[in-house]
């Protein structure tokens, strides 16, 4: 019995040690996964430490060669470019910076007519790369959309502060929102308080990933843009203004006869024809004595914007002196010149001129000469004076008419 007894309690003894040691292990053995899950959490840790400080360098070698890059990229912003020729400036470097799906810079358009709010536009001046979904010319009303919204609050924008801002929900679908182009990146070109344009970016795919950084570069260009523009605006205003007569509009005689000598030397080396029309208004004494010198005016004005708007665009006009208009005639023989200055009287003669009807002739009318290169003349001084020996011929022959040179009595 007692050895029973010892048997059995030997057999409690082991459990019990059995027990003690398992809770020992399974302890131990909970310990150490906790220890493993702690080791692994700061594995983790130490991975997004790693991919953060890695992206952050990578951001950081982007920005740097950014940085270096950007004083050759923005140097043709610097030079004396004309207002048409920013957009694709703008446009190459936006493209270099982002390598954008898609990229557009849009330039105001003021309507000179209205003045009504709502009536300014944006116009797609510029778009890239090949492919773009929108062309240029396309239009944006400046109160309209995402890019209207840009140009109107003044801001640089991403795609997520737009989704942000309450209203351009509604916005988003109508037409300020331009078919097949969604705005990632926006920047407004504003200078003393004025909108002059936006640049917009679609799916830039470039390192610089980091929206602050893009928002903060696209502002950097649109507000450098921004400037060249108005510097070019205000460059081509005092160019114009040398370059035009104040009254008309239309070139002066400096540039009229700058122009000719070029067209001269062009047409002697290509052998491509050039003609000229010289042509006064009759009995424009009589009409300023009776009506006065400022409806004088208003009628000069009214007659080149006549004449500019039934002309081709590469034919040049401009005021000669007085009531005397030039108008060049590009690749225009004699016989095609005439039926062109032709063309020019009888519009002028049918036209209902302020107190035309009180002229000699009954309306207002003038008389011109043709001459062409290089049967009336091989230089300025020799076109200009078989021209203006026509011309008076013409007035000898009774006005409201048109002479070529060269013929009888010439």
């Amino acid at each position: 019995m007692e050895i029973q007894l010892s048997a059995t309690t030997l057999l409690l003894v082991l459990a019990l040690v059995a027990l003690v040691v398992g809770s020992i292990s399974i302890g131990r053995l909970r310990e150490a996964r906790e220890r493993s899950a702690a080791l692994e959490r700061e594995l983790t840790s130490t991975r997004e430490a790693y991919g953060q400080a890695r992206r952050l360098k990578s951001e950081v070698d982007s920005l740097t060669a950014l940085i270096h890059e950007l004083p050759a990229l923005l140097q043709p912003l610097h030079g004396h470019l004309r207002p048409r020729e920013l957009p694709p400036a703008l446009l190459d470097i936006m493209l270099h910076i982002f390598a954008p799906r898609a990229a557009l810079v849009l330039v105001r358009r003021k309507h000179q007519l209205t003045g009504q709010p709502g009536s300014d536009r944006l116009v797609v001046a510029a778009a890239g790369p090949v492919g773009c979904p929108v062309e240029t010319g396309t239009t944006v009303a400046f109160d309209e959309g995402a890019l209207g919204f840009v140009a109107s609050a003044q801001r640089a924008v991403t795609r997520r502060d737009l989704e942000a801002h309450g209203g351009l929900s509604q916005r988003r679908g109508r037409r300020g929102n331009l078919p097949g182009f969604e705005t990632d990146l926006a920047a407004p070109m504003e200078m003393d308080g004025e909108t002059l344009g936006v640049l917009a970016v679609s799916e830039p795919r470039q390192s610089l990933s980091q929206a602050p950084h893009q928002k903060a570069v696209l502002g950097l260009v649109a507000r450098l843009g921004a400037l060249a523009l108005r510097d070019a605006q205000a460059f081509s205003e005092v160019r114009h203004a040398a370059d035009r007569d104040p009254l008309t509009g239309t070139f002066n005689k400096r540039v009229l006869m700058f122009r000719l000598g070029e067209l001269l030397y062009e047409a002697g080396s290509t052998g491509r024809p050039l003609a000229v029309f010289l042509f006064d208004l009759d009995h424009f004494k009589h009409y300023n004595d009776a009506d006065g010198h400022l409806a004088g005016d208003q009628v000069l004005l009214l007659l080149a914007r006549l004449v500019q708007e039934n002309v081709r665009s590469e034919d040049m006009l401009g005021r000669f002196g007085g009531e005397e208009f030039l108008l060049i005639l590009r690749e225009r023989t004699a016989p095609q010149a005439q039926t062109a200055a032709e063309n020019i009287r009888r519009l002028i003669a049918q036209y209902a001129f302020p107190h035309g009807e009180r002229q000699p002739l009954g309306s207002l009318t003038i008389s011109g000469g043709v001459a062409a290169f290089p049967h009336h003349g091989r230089d300025s001084a020799a076109l200009l004076r078989a021209a203006d020996t026509a011309l008076y011929r013409a007035k000898e022959r009774g006005r409201n008419q048109v002479e070529v040179a060269g013929e009888a009595g010439g």
